[in-house]
């Protein structure tokens, strides 16, 4: 099952007396908190997605039953996703006109993109680590969040974790302590191992290309 994956930037929303903004969702070419790297055009089919009509949610939070407002346009420039849209500040809609207040008076800051990663590769990058380069997402949703910059979620399925565990254990020769910390904190763990886990950098690094082969 493909897990959902967030990422969170602090950025300046210009939000206008009708609630409409414009700021970015994502910033390409830089290794955030996590590791990985959003490469440019890793947006172009989900923005293609959305021009052609596909819905976009814009949620308060990433509560999925409640949306906030719409999007009106997203594009990639140099920098980034840049989205604009708009904050439907109503009495019917849970948290918008809070959310619209939060934002003029500065309180938020923050843009949260839910995505699955559809195309992506590791390199081991001197200095950084195990690195995870995105070059395809599939975006699901953009939320307005409370959360500082540079922290990244992850909303994993309990099942896959396990199964995931028991995969390291069984092909990987992991002891079971081991197997739940790469599989609860993800490859990157491979960057703070010791010296004598030498055995286990390898293994990940032969599991990374069975996940990346054909990408």
């Amino acid at each position: 099952m493909d897990q959902m994956e967030m990422k969170t930037l602090s950025v300046k929303l210009d939000a206008g007396e009708e609630g409409k903004f414009t700021g970015y969702g994502a910033y390409f070419d830089n290794v955030d908190s996590w590791g990985d790297v959003i490469v440019k055009g890793a947006f172009e089919k989900a923005i293609e997605a959305f021009k052609s009509g596909s819905a976009l949610p814009f949620l308060w939070q990433h509560w999925r039953d409640n949306p906030i407002g719409v999007f009106t346009d997203l594009a990639e420039d140099e920098k980034g996703l840049l989205v604009t849209g708009q904050i439907i500040a109503d009495e019917d809609i849970p948290n918008s006109k809070y959310a619209l207040k939060a934002v003029k008076n500065g309180l938020i800051s923050g843009l949260s993109i839910g995505f699955i990663p559809v195309e992506y590769s590791f390199k081991e990058d001197e200095g950084a680590g195990l690195i995870r380069y995105l070059t395809e997402i599939e975006l699901k949703e953009i939320s307005l969040v409370t959360i500082p910059a540079n922290n990244k979620a992850r909303i994993n399925d309990i099942k896959s974790v396990r199964d995931f565990e028991s995969f390291l254990r069984e092909a990987g020769g992991f002891s079971r302590s081991k197997a739940k910390e790469v599989a609860s904190k993800g490859f990157r763990i491979a960057n703070n191992l010791r010296e004598e886990d030498s055995e286990v950098k390898e293994t990940l690094k032969n599991i990374n290309k069975l996940f990346t082969k054909g990408k």
